[in-house]
């Protein structure tokens, strides 16, 4: 499931783009796509307070509270495709910023043909992403009240433990269910095996302590080292 959001507060444009998606999304994707389309701020505010997540979103800046929402978009999935619809009225400077994070920008007033083709490039781009078992640089977690992608840039590391695999980003920790053994082999090159109950991402690696049994990361965190594993990582020493 691709879930996306579209928010125009120009009820004609949000038809319009809604169409434009819809239409490229049966030629681009065998995928079920779930669409949220809104030309109110308070409804699309009242979704995101559901725990509303988007992988793919089209966000008009130019409307009250716009950049602001765009933010809470990004907030709730840091892997999102977020495409800005703007205009003039509005500084580039309030919305191209790291806590939005655009991947295309659609500039008012524009036509059928323009928005077919930055819609196109922008959910190609998105598919791109989200395709393969190394997610293009995402992990994607099915939670309880939403779907997670985390871009495999932010894992520290995954651990097996209480029949679960945690994902540990350093600053938060999610739970899925699945073994250690199947997980090593989804996992793209960027990731290596040093426990029987731990994987590691190789760029937070700080330091191999290889007669402690023990890594560092570059963090803080301590993560053990077991001996059949040390083969592999003393190339990282």
């Amino acid at each position: 499931m691709i879930d996306v959001i579209i928010f125009d507060s120009i009820k004609k444009e949000l038809q319009l783009v809604h169409k434009t998606a819809y239409e490229l999304s049966a030629r681009m994707s065998e995928a079920d796509w779930d669409w949220h389309l809104y030309s109110e701020p308070e409804k699309l505010t009242a979704y995101l307070d559901r725990t509303g997540n988007a992988d793919f979103s089209c966000m008009d800046v130019a409307a009250p509270q716009g950049v602001d929402l765009a933010e809470r978009v990004r907030n709730r999935n840091a892997a999102a495709f977020i495409l800005l619809i703007a205009d003039e009225t509005v500084s580039p400077m309030r919305y191209l910023k790291p806590s939005v994070l655009p991947g295309a920008l659609l500039l008012r007033p524009f036509s059928a043909a323009q928005a077919l083709e930055t819609v196109k490039t922008a959910m190609a781009q998105m598919l791109r992403s989200a395709d393969g078992p190394a997610g293009g640089g995402v992990f994607q977690l099915n939670l309880k009240t939403e779907r997670k992608m985390i871009p495999y840039s932010q894992i520290c590391y995954f651990e097996a433990r209480e029949k679960k695999i945690f994902v540990n980003t350093g600053n938060q920790e999610y739970s899925f269910y699945d073994t250690i053994d199947h997980l090593q082999e989804q996992l793209p090159a960027g990731f290596l095996r040093c426990h029987r109950s731990f994987i590691v991402s190789k760029s937070k690696i700080e330091n191999v302590y290889l007669s402690k049994n023990y890594m560092e990361l570059e963090n803080g965190m301590i993560i053990p080292l077991s001996r059949s594993y040390k083969a592999a990582l003393k190339e990282l020493k």
